[in-house]
C-alpha cells in the first residue's frame, strides 16, 4: 500500500473516538492586518461619526421648524405637533364614513391644526430641496473640475424665470392664484431648454461625434443671455409694480406651496435624477481625473460628464421652482461636504445630502426672526446671511479645500 493511501487510513477515526482540537496558535503567529486594513477602518469609523453627527443635527432642527407655528407666531411643543398628525390620520380615516370633523370643529380642538400641517409639508420640501442642490453643485464642480462651477451654467434655470413671467403676462395679478399653471409653464420651458441646449450643442460638435461638454456650456450661455434679455425687457417695460411684486413672489417661491402636485413634480424629478447617480456612484471618482486617464480605464467620458450634468441641472431646477433662486447652496456646501466627508464621490454623496438638507433647514428657521420691513425675506436672501460668513471662514483658514 502506498504512503498515500496509509496517512488516508490513519486518518479515519475510529467509532468513539474524537478527533483532537489542534493546539491554539502563539499570538506571534496570528496574521495582524495591513496597515491598510487599519486606515480604511479607520476610515469608515470616523465617516460613520460624521454621518451620525449631521443627521443628528438636521433631525434636530426640522424638529424644531416643526414646531413654529408661523401663523400665529408661537412655538409649540413637540406633544402638539405629534396631536396635529394623530388628529390629520383620524380626519383620513372619518373620510371613509363621512364623519370628518368642519375646520371650526377642527380649530376648536386644535388652533394650531392647519399651520403645523402646512409648516410640515414646507419642512419636508425644504429638505429634499436642500439635498437635491448641494448634489447638483458637487456634480458640476466635478465635471468641470472648478470649484466655482455652478448648476446655473447652462441656462436652464432661467427658464423657470421665464415660465414664471409668461404666467404674470397672461393672468396678471391673478397668477398668484393659479399655482398648477406655474409648475406646467415652469417645467414645459425647462424642457424645452434642454431640448434646445442638446439639438444645437449637437449640431455645433458635427454629426457622428458624441455631444461636447464644453459646447453645451457655450450654448448655455447663449440661452441665458437671451433669457436674460427677455426678462429684462419684460419686467422694466411692460410690468406695472403690481405686476412685478406678482412675478418677484412667484420666482422666488416666498410662499411655498405644498399642494399635492407639487410634491408630486418635486419627488418624480428627484427620482429622475438622482437614480442615474446612485447607480454610476463609483463610476463618478473618475470625473477629477483628466479625459486621457478616463479613456485608459475604459471610462467614456463624454458620455459620463453628459449624464452627470443633465441629472445635475434637473435637480437645480426641481428645486428651484419650489423654493426659488438660492444657487448658493450649491456652490457652498459642496465645499464643505469637501472638506468635512472627503474627496471620494460615495462620501460626497453622503456629505451633500445631508449638509444641504440642514443647511437650508436652518435658513428656513431663522427667517422669522430677522426683522424684515418688506414682509417675508426670501430664503435666497436668508442662505447668504447664514452661508457667505461660514464660507469665508473655511476660504481664509483651508485655503486648498479644493486640491
Amino acid at each position: 500500500m502506498s504512503t498515500g493511501s496509509s496517512k488516508a487510513t490513519e486518518a479515519v477515526l475510529a467509532p468513539g473516538q474524537e478527533r483532537k482540537k489542534a493546539a491554539p496558535r502563539p499570538a506571534d503567529q496570528i496574521p495582524k492586518k495591513s496597515p491598510l486594513s487599519n486606515l480604511q477602518m479607520l476610515d469608515q469609523q470616523a465617516l460613520r461619526r460624521k454621518t451620525i453627527v449631521v443627521a443628528v443635527l438636521l433631525v434636530a432642527v426640522c424638529l424644531f421648524n416643526l414646531c413654529v407655528d408661523r401663523y400665529n407666531g408661537e412655538l409649540v411643543t413637540p406633544d402638539v405637533v405629534l396631536g396635529t398628525w394623530a388628529l390629520f390620520f383620524q380626519q383620513l380615516d372619518l373620510g371613509h364614513t363621512g364623519n370628518v370633523l368642519t375646520p371650526d370643529q377642527v380649530l376648536d380642538v386644535n388652533k394650531h391644526y392647519y399651520s403645523l400641517l402646512n409648516q410640515t409639508a414646507v419642512t419636508a420640501i425644504t429638505a429634499i430641496c436642500g439635498m437635491l442642490l448641494a448634489l447638483a453643485g458637487t456634480l458640476y464642480q466635478n465635471v468641470f473640475r472648478n470649484p466655482i462651477a455652478s448648476p446655473t451654467m447652462l441656462g436652464v434655470s432661467n427658464g423657470v424665470q421665464v415660465g414664471v413671467l409668461v404666467l404674470v403676462v397672461l393672468f396678471g395679478a391673478n397668477a398668484v392664484n393659479m399655482p398648477l399653471a406655474r409648475y406646467l409653464l415652469s417645467y414645459g420651458f425647462i424642457i424645452l431648454t434642454l431640448a434646445a441646449l442638446f439639438f444645437f450643442s449637437k449640431m455645433i460638435s458635427g454629426p457622428g461625434r458624441p455631444l461636447n461638454v464644453i459646447n453645451m456650456l457655450l450654448v448655455g450661455t447663449i440661452i441665458s443671455q437671451l433669457y436674460g434679455v427677455i426678462t429684462t425687457y419684460v419686467t422694466w417695460n411692460v410690468f406695472t409694480d403690481e405686476l412685478w411684486e406678482v412675478y418677484n413672489s412667484l420666482s422666488e417661491a416666498i410662499a411655498v406651496d405644498t399642494e399635492w402636485y407639487a410634491f408630486a413634480f418635486l419627488l418624480v424629478m428627484a427620482v429622475i435624477s438622482v437614480t442615474p447617480i446612485v447607480l454610476l456612484r463609483f463610476r463618478l471618482n473618475v470625473l477629477s481625473f483628466p479625459e486621457s486617464d478616463m479613456k485608459g480605464l475604459g471610462v467614456s467620458a463624454n458620455r459620463l460628464q453628459v449624464v452627470a450634468l443633465t441629472c445635475a441641472t434637473l435637480m437645480m431646477v426641481a428645486a428651484q421652482v419650489s423654493v426659488g433662486t438660492v444657487a448658493m447652496i450649491s456652490l457652498v456646501v459642496p465645499h464643505v461636504s469637501r472638506f468635512l466627508f472627503g474627496a471620494e464621490f460615495r462620501k460626497q454623496f453622503i456629505g451633500n445630502v445631508l449638509l444641504g438638507a440642514l443647511v437650508l433647514m436652518v435658513c428656513r428657521c431663522v427667517g422669522p426672526f430677522i426683522p424684515y420691513v418688506g414682509g417675508i425675506l426670501p430664503i435666497g436672501t436668508l442662505v447668504s446671511f447664514v452661508v457667505m460668513p461660514a464660507f469665508a471662514w473655511m476660504i481664509a483658514t483651508q485655503q486648498r479645500t479644493w486640491e
